[in-house]
């Protein structure tokens, strides 16, 4: 579905439905028995939702790090979107037995995909729902319905606007000066609280040092990618340099397909090197105008075309990528490729990617950032000055300074 159709879906329909499941809650509460003196059930069994994005997934890992750290007879279970499937195997901390998937290529996939998602929690008898998205209604809904005494989400407090309900028993304060994987950390410490109605934590920030698996792929892995580029006549010889140039999902955080064509020039201008274009599907048309502008043997397009663990191998072969802030960023972090991350509308201190070989390139502009959680990421800026004078040529310096190319 489409990011728009989304975002409206979400708002007029869970809005109003988190309000009329407030009302009930409220009401259910009123007429249940009370349940002082019952002891403090023991958490075996914790849901994790994180249904979009492919980056907060990856920075989310830290945290199920710490969960099975301080609750090491638990069960995890995780939510997420279908696409994201594969990316579990690679970290390896969730099994697969475990991992529910909401289907969002249509309006009635979506929906079907939800209803078997909730038919199959709810035999599970979850001990606590941990909802990772911000500000969704959807995932609050979804929360209430698994069943789980303990649901622990973000909550507005003072903000005005992002309603969600009062369905959250564990209220999280929402920290824009955080990066992601902090805030996540904060649900884990909240998890072993009987009640949790106000902003304050009594514990200290963890460092950003965190450290990601590593991707190493097998030998038949590389085998099988050195075989798809020899179909593409690009040699296992070259130098390989991938790009993403977006998928249009975001345009605002996109840099222009003119800085991609001048920049994938200046690369290709030594007869060592080769161009790959990654990403989805959704790539496709911004891969079709490098191409055919460029038309060179040494620049090729597999957007579409790989599996994330083929995406993590030809990554791990790769001198760098060269990306916008997106989800293939947090991919490569989990690799020993450099990277060169555009920021622009959003700030790296809250969503760059975990990892010492990642260089953002950010302008710092003063509307700079002005997509955040707030506003649903949805700004009235349609010319994005502070990606557009990111110049190809500062971008070709870096390379050369850091010596990757």
């Amino acid at each position: 579905m489409r990011i728009k159709l989304i975002r409206k879906l979400d708002y007029f329909c869970g809005i109003p439905l988190c309000f009329i499941l407030t009302l009930w809650h409220k009401i259910a509460a009123l007429l249940k028995s009370s349940s002082k003196g019952q002891k403090e059930k023991v958490i075996r069994k914790i849901l994790i939702m994180k249904p979009s994005e492919l980056g907060s997934l990856i920075l989310s890992y830290p945290l199920i790090c710490r969960i099975k750290q301080i609750f090491p007879d638990s069960d995890i279970y995780f939510l997420t979107n279908h696409r994201n499937k594969d990316l579990f195997s690679v970290l390896n901390i969730v099994s697969e037995s475990n991992i529910f998937t909401i289907d969002d290529r249509s309006p009635w996939t979506a929906f079907n995909s939800i209803i078997r998602f909730l038919y199959q929690i709810r035999k599970q008898h979850i001990d606590a729902v941990l909802d990772l998205e911000f500000f969704s209604r959807i995932t609050m809904i979804l929360s209430y319905f698994s069943g789980a005494k303990k649901r622990i989400g973000f909550y507005k407090y003072q903000q005005e606007g992002l309603y969600r309900g009062e369905l959250l028993t564990h209220k999280i304060q929402y920290n824009p000066h955080l990066h992601v994987s902090q805030l996540f950390l904060n649900f884990v410490e909240t998890l072993s609280l009987e009640k949790k109605a106000e902003p304050s934590l009594n514990t200290p920030q963890y460092s950003n040092n965190f450290t990601l698996p590593r991707f190493i792929p097998s030998d038949s892995q590389k085998k099988q990618l050195y075989v798809k580029l020899t179909e593409h006549q690009i040699p296992s010889e070259y130098n390989l340099f991938l790009i993403n140039p977006g998928e249009g999902i975001l345009p605002l955080r996109e840099w222009p397909v003119g800085n991609f064509i001048r920049l994938v020039q200046m690369i290709l201008s030594d007869k060592d090197n080769a161009v790959i274009i990654v990403g989805t599907e959704r790539c496709k048309d911004k891969a079709d105008q490098l191409i055919n502008v460029l038309k060179s043997d040494r620049l090729i397009d597999l957007s579409g075309q790989t599996s994330i663990p083929e995406a993590l191998t030809l990554l791990s072969v790769s001198r760098c990528l060269i990306t916008n802030d997106s989800g293939m960023a947090h991919l490569g972090a989990l690799t020993h490729a450099q990277q060169i991350v555009f920021f622009g509308p959003e700030h790296p201190q809250i969503f760059s990617p975990l990892g010492k070989n990642t260089h953002v390139l950010w302008l710092q502009t003063r509307c700079s950032p002005c997509l955040s959680v707030h506003n649903h990421r949805n700004s009235n800026c349609t010319d994005n000055l502070c990606l557009k004078n990111i110049s190809p040529e500062s971008v070709f310096h870096t390379l050369e300074d850091k010596k990757i190319i």
